[in-house]
């Protein structure tokens, strides 16, 4: 069996366990990115274009969740650290 017919398979298998819990993950996962992305930069940005990034981001999530768990775990983990670490460290001086 050729790589593209595996990957094929494996999105087909993946398609046929879409459950109430990923869905509700996606769509928490797009929430989020959508509110940072409304809250935290210093300028305002096109809700067309916070859009397309909330879905890129929550599209990245569901990917790596699905066919490299350990690294979506890393990533989620990471980027809540980082985000975490600038927010302590990097504070304005008022």
């Amino acid at each position: 069996m050729s790589d593209f017919n595996q990957i094929v398979k494996i999105i087909q298998d993946d398609i046929k366990t879409i459950t109430l819990d990923k869905i509700t993950r996606a769509v928490v996962q797009f929430i989020a990115i959508l509110g940072v992305m409304y809250i935290v930069p210093n300028r305002r940005i096109p809700f067309k274009e916070m859009a397309l990034i909330a879905v890129t981001g929550a599209i990245v999530a569901i990917l790596l969740d699905a066919f490299a768990a350990p690294i979506g775990s890393a990533y989620k983990q990471s980027i809540g650290f980082i985000l975490g670490w600038n927010l302590v460290n990097n504070r304005p001086n008022y």
